[in-house]
Order: structure tokens, then sequence, then C-alpha cells
């Protein structure tokens, strides 16, 4: 039996969709927590709110798709969360990207000064910018 250390608390979990973020989300409804999961990726992060919904109970988990590095969206998403779940107590920037968006990438390893500039562009954006704008959103 798990315990529920955290019921009554609400996590927003970014990059919630896949690996880590997706686990986490899982386990932190499975401990009683009401999971907001925010992926860009609706397939990915539907599938991924069932799991966590599957873990911690009906209306646990539920996912919002939004693009972290998108001040507009990123604040109407914020102000969505604590209008479903009443509050916003955590806040989990798991959020990230890499090379691994590189076709083939996983078989040939490019070298840092071969990847695209737009691609490190939009490294900066989601695993620097994103975490920052989501706190600044969400802390207050």
């Amino acid at each position: 039996m798990t315990d529920r250390n955290l019921e009554g608390k609400v996590v927003v979990m970014t990059g919630a969709g896949r690996g880590m973020g997706k686990a986490m989300s899982t386990a932190l409804a499975g401990a009683g927590a009401k999971v907001a999961m925010i992926d860009i990726d609706k397939d990915v992060l539907n599938e991924a709110a069932k799991l966590a919904e599957n873990a911690g109970g009906p209306a646990s988990a539920r996912g919002f798709v939004c693009d972290v590095t998108d001040a507009g969206h990123a604040k109407a998403t914020a102000e969505e969360i604590v209008a479903t779940f009443g509050s916003l107590d955590v806040l989990v920037n798991d959020a990230v990207i890499g090379p691994e968006r590189i076709s083939g990438f996983m078989t040939k390893k490019s070298k840092f000064w071969e990847l695209d500039d737009d691609l490190w562009n939009a490294m900066l954006r989601v695993n620097i910018f994103g975490p920052q704008l989501m706190a600044k959103i969400c802390a207050p």
C-alpha cells in the first residue's frame, strides 16, 4: 500500500509526457497529489495522464498542453490549473529538449559544432528560459 502523504497538494509537472516527467507524475499521483501534467505533445501527454490517474485514482491527474517558452500560454495554463485544482503548491520543471531531436542522432552522434543554430536556440529556450518562466508565473 502506498503512503498518500501528498494528499491535498497540487503539483505541476512540465515535460510530463515522457521519461522522468511521466514516471514522476505517476508516482506523485500515487502518493496522493493532484498532478497537473504539462507537455507540448498532446498524444503522449494524454496517454501519460491516464497512467498517472490509474495510479492516483479518479481526477488525480490531468494533462495540459502548453509551450513552456510562451509566456501568454504558460500564464493561461497556470490559471487554468488553479481553476481546475484550486491551488498550485509545487512546480517541477522537467521539460527539456536536446540533440536527440535530430533524425539519426542515436546512431550517429553529432559533434556540438555540427548542431544547427535553430536547435541550439530551441534548447536554450526550453531548457533555460522555460524553467525560469514557469517559476516566475507559478511562484506568486
